[in-house]
C-alpha cells in the first residue's frame, strides 16, 4: 500500500504545488505580495459568483416553499454539481489519462494500472472538490437554516458532499477507457475529445431546454396536485435524487436512499480500478504506438511554399490549439455557449419573448439595446482564455520559441492574431444571434461587431502582456496552463475593468445621444489599443529572451 499511497501524495503535491509554493512564500518576498494579491483576486471573484449563486438559490427556495417542497433546492444543488462534473470529467480525464507528460515515468514503474489510474482519479477527484464545495454547500446551508435542521442532517450533509462527485467522475471514466480500448480511436482521439466536449455542451444545453418544457407545462398541474417535483428533478439524473432524499427524508426511506447512493458510489469506484487493470495501459500504448507510426511517413510534396514567418506562427497556433483538446473545448465553449443562451427563447418558444420584442422600437430602448449588445459581444469574446495562456500552452517547447531566427514582436504579433480569430468568431455569431431574436437592424449590429471587435482587441492585447511578463511553463498536464493559470483570471478580471470603464463613459455620455455615445468609446478603445500594443511589444522585446522553463 505504501508505493501507491506515496504516489497519491506526490500527484496532490504536484498539482497543487505545494512544495514550490512553500518554498517560493519562505525564501522569495516578491513572491508572498504576488501570492497575497492572486490569493484577494480569486477570493473576491468567487465571492461574487457565489453571491450571486446563492441569491438564484434564495429565490428558488421561496418558490419551493410556496408548494411545500423545500427539498427542491437541494436536489437542484446536486443535479447541476453532478451533470458539471460528468461533463468537464470527460475532458480531465482524457488529459489526464492519456495526454499528461509523466506517463513515459509512471509506466515502467512497479505499480499496476489501476495504481496509476486511482492516484489519477484521486487527483481529479480533489479539483472537482473546489467546485463541489461552492455548490452544494449554499443549497444546503440555505434548506438547514430555514428547516432549522439537526446534527444528522449536518453528518449526512458532509458524506454526501465527499461522495457527491465519484459517481459521475467514475462513469465518465469507464467510458472513456472502454472507447480508448475497444475503439481504434488512437488516430483521431484529439479531434473526437473536442468533439465529445462539445457535444457535452449540447447535452447540457438540452436537458435545460427540456427541463424548461417540463416546467411550463406542468406548472398548473403541480400547484393544483401538489406533485413531487424532487422526483420529477431526480429522474434525470438517479443519484441526484438518491442523494438529495437521503439528505431531506427522515426515517426508514431517507436511511435507504442515503445508503444506496453511498454504496453505488463505491461499487463504482471498486469496479473502476478493476476495469483499469484490465484495460488502461493497453489504450494508453495503443495510442503511443499509433503516434510513433505517423513519424516514419515520408514527406510525398517535393516543394516548399514559403510563408511569411508571422502567418507560420499563426497556423502553427490553430495546430496546437486543435490537437489539445482542453485547449480547444475552452477556447471554443464561449463561442458555442452565449450564442445559444442567447437563442433559447427561440428554441423554447418563450411567451416573454414576444413582449420583449414589442418594446424594441420603443423611444430610447434602440440604443440600450446596442448597448446591451455590445456587452454581450465582449464578454463572449473573453470566455476563451486564448490570449491570457497564449505562452503558457507552450509549455516545456518553450525553447523552441527561443532559438528560432524569428523576432519576440512576430511571434507575439501571431499569438494576438490567433486569439484575435477566435475572439472574432465568436463577436459575429454572438452579435448575429442577438441581433436576429431582438430584430436589430443591420446598421446597429455592425455598430456592435466594430465597437466589440476593438474592445476585444483591447483585452486580448492587455491579456498577452500579462501571460509575456509572467507564463506558466512548468506543467505536466496540459489541462494545468488552463485550468490552474492565474493569468486566466487576471484576464477576465480585464475585460471586467474595459466594460465597466466603457460603462462608465456610456453614463457620462448618456444625455448626449448615440453617436456622441459610440465615437467616444471607438476613439477610447482605439487609443487602449495603440497604447497596449505599443506595450506589449516592449515587454516581449524585454521579457521574452529572458523567460527561463
Amino acid at each position: 500500500m505504501r508505493p501507491i499511497t506515496s504516489l497519491i501524495k506526490i500527484n496532490l503535491k504536484v498539482n497543487f504545488g505545494i512544495s514550490v509554493l512553500r518554498h517560493k512564500l519562505k525564501h522569495q518576498k516578491d513572491k508572498r505580495i504576488e501570492f497575497i494579491a492572486s490569493a484577494i483576486a480569486i477570493l473576491v471573484a468567487i465571492c461574487s459568483l457565489i453571491f450571486m449563486y446563492t441569491f438564484i438559490l434564495m429565490g428558488l427556495y421561496r418558490q419551493s416553499m410556496a408548494i411545500n417542497q423545500p427539498g427542491l433546492i437541494i436536489a437542484y444543488g446536486f443535479v447541476v454539481t453532478q451533470l458539471m462534473t460528468f461533463i468537464f470529467g470527460i475532458i480531465y480525464i482524457m488529459s489526464a489519462f492519456y495526454f499528461s507528460n509523466d506517463l513515459s515515468i509512471l509506466v515502467p514503474l512497479p505499480l499496476t494500472a489501476g495504481d496509476v489510474m486511482l492516484a489519477k482519479f484521486i487527483t481529479i477527484l480533489a479539483n472537482e472538490y473546489l467546485v463541489v464545495l461552492p455548490m452544494l454547500l449554499p443549497p444546503i446551508i440555505i434548506y438547514g437554516i430555514n428547516e432549522i435542521a439537526s446534527p444528522i442532517f449536518g453528518i449526512k450533509a458532509v458524506i454526501l458532499i465527499i461522495f457527491a462527485p465519484i459517481i459521475p467522475l467514475a462513469i465518465a471514466t469507464i467510458i472513456i477507457m472502454i472507447l480508448m480500448r475497444f475503439i481504434n480511436l488512437s488516430r483521431h482521439k484529439d479531434a473526437l475529445t473536442i468533439i465529445g466536449g462539445v457535444l457535452s455542451i449540447f447535452i447540457v444545453i438540452a436537458l435545460n431546454v427540456v427541463s424548461q418544457n417540463m416546467t411550463g407545462t406542468e406548472e398548473d398541474m403541480l400547484f393544483k396536485a401538489q406533485l413531487d417535483l424532487l422526483e420529477i428533478v431526480g429522474k434525470k439524473f438517479p443519484p441526484s435524487l438518491w442523494a438529495s432524499r437521503g439528505l431531506v427524508y427522515g426515517g426508514t426511506e431517507g436511511l435507504l436512499n442515503f445508503l444506496v447512493f453511498i454504496v453505488v458510489s463505491l461499487l463504482l469506484f471498486v469496479g473502476l480500478i478493476a476495469l483499469a487493470n484490465r484495460v488502461f495501459y493497453k489504450g494508453l500504448l495503443a495510442g503511443q504506438e499509433a503516434s510513433k507510426k505517423k513519424v516514419h511517413r515520408p514527406i510525398k510534396d517535393k516543394s516548399i511554399k514559403r510563408h511569411h514567418p508571422v502567418f507560420s506562427l499563426f497556423m502553427k497556433e490553430w495546430k496546437l490549439f486543435l490537437r489539445t483538446p482542453i485547449y480547444a473545448v475552452n477556447g471554443l465553449i464561449g463561442i458555442i455557449l452565449m450564442p445559444i443562451l442567447i437563442l433559447l427563447p427561440i428554441i423554447t418558444e418563450d411567451s416573454e419573448l414576444q413582449e420583449l420584442q414589442s418594446l424594441i422600437h420603443a423611444p430610447g430602448a434602440e440604443m440600450v439595446i446596442t448597448l446591451i449588445g455590445i456587452a454581450l459581444i465582449i464578454f463572449t469574446a473573453t470566455m476563451t482564455l486564448i490570449a491570457s495562456t497564449a505562452i503558457s500552452r507552450e509549455g516545456s517547447t518553450f525553447w523552441i520559441s527561443k532559438i528560432i531566427p524569428i523576432s519576440p514582436r512576430e511571434q507575439i504579433f501571431a499569438k494576438l492574431l490567433h486569439a484575435m480569430a477566435i475572439a472574432l468568431i465568436g463577436i459575429f455569431i454572438t452579435g448575429s444571434a442577438y441581433a436576429l431574436i431582438l430584430n436589430v437592424s443591420p446598421a446597429r449590429l455592425l455598430v456592435m461587431l466594430l465597437i466589440g471587435s476593438l474592445a476585444s482587441m483591447a483585452i486580448n492585447i492587455l491579456s498577452l502582456i500579462i501571460d509575456v511578463i509572467k507564463p506558466k511553463l512548468d506543467w505536466d498536464n496540459p489541462q494545468e496552463a488552463v485550468k490552474k493559470n492565474i493569468n486566466g483570471l487576471y484576464g477576465m478580471l480585464i475585460s471586467f475593468l474595459i466594460i465597466g470603464l466603457l460603462g462608465f463613459v456610456v453614463f457620462l455620455l448618456f444625455d448626449r445621444g448615440e453617436m456622441a455615445i459610440y465615437s467616444a468609446i471607438s476613439v477610447l478603445l482605439i487609443i487602449l489599443n495603440f497604447l497596449a500594443l505599443k506595450l506589449l511589444f516592449k515587454k516581449a522585446d524585454k521579457t521574452y529572451r529572458k523567460l527561463e522553463l
